[in-house]
């Protein structure tokens, strides 16, 4: 575990040495020019470089890493495939740590998303770092909403050393309310609709035009179509 530990950091140092190159050229440069307001301004978009490039580079290296297949494990007989999860977990909060969190908060992040694995339709609203906790194990149709603070979770933690990787498949046109929790193992169908502070809990099937809410989320109501 120390070695693994020892590699993260390692991993890290050399993210953030790549991530560094083009911000420290274009600073150095500025600086030999002597005039303030180019220093000034090469500190913003050197910045602004080192997110994005940093996010490349962490986005990247995670599409190619070894993943967890989806199913139920066990930490102790199951070992290899947990710290595969673990090393995937540890890459994304390294990007949490840094000015790569901004790039999908910003006009044009979902690409990064994509560079990572997740699939993510057309005019998908509200999709970042924040959100997704495990990037490949989405995948989202188009004109879907994720309310603010809404979680969509690859994984989960179960007794007994045990833990759970699974899917979240959102169909067309759903709606993913404020404060929602979504577990793995979950389908959610066109046109449904997850309440504010809804926890769908693994193996749910949400069935097209119907409204979930509650702890644990249940049917309340299946939506009346307009003509």
């Amino acid at each position: 575990m120390f070695i693994l530990i020892l590699l993260g950091f390692l991993v890290e140092i050399i993210i953030t040495a790549i991530s560094l190159v083009l911000p420290v050229m274009l600073f150095r440069a500025a600086w030999n020019t002597g005039q303030s307001w180019l220093i000034a301004g090469s500190l913003g978009v050197g910045l602004y470089l080192f997110a994005v490039t940093s996010c490349l580079v962490c986005v990247t290296v995670y599409r190619f890493l070894p993943k967890t297949q989806p199913g139920t494990y066990d930490l102790i007989k199951d070992s290899q495939e947990f710290w595969k999860f673990v090393i995937a977990w540890h890459l994304r909060l390294y990007i949490l740590k840094t000015p790569a969190a901004w790039t999908t908060r910003l006009p044009g992040g979902k690409p990064f998303l994509r560079i990572a694995g997740s699939k993510l339709g057309e005019r998908v609203n509200g999709p970042c770092f924040d959100h997704i906790l495990d990037f490949h194990s989405v995948d989202i149709g188009d004109n879907v909403i994720l309310g603010y603070n809404s979680v969509l979770s690859g994984h989960m933690g179960k007794k007994n050393n045990g833990f759970i990787v699974g899917e979240i498949k959102i169909e067309d046109n759903a709606l993913i309310g404020v404060n929602a929790f979504v577990w793995p193992d979950v389908t959610i169908g066109k046109r449904a609709v997850v309440m504010p502070g809804a926890v769908v809990y693994p193996g749910t099937r949400i069935k097209e035009d119907e409204v979930w809410g509650g702890n644990p989320a249940v049917k309340i109501e299946k939506k009346v179509k307009s003509d």
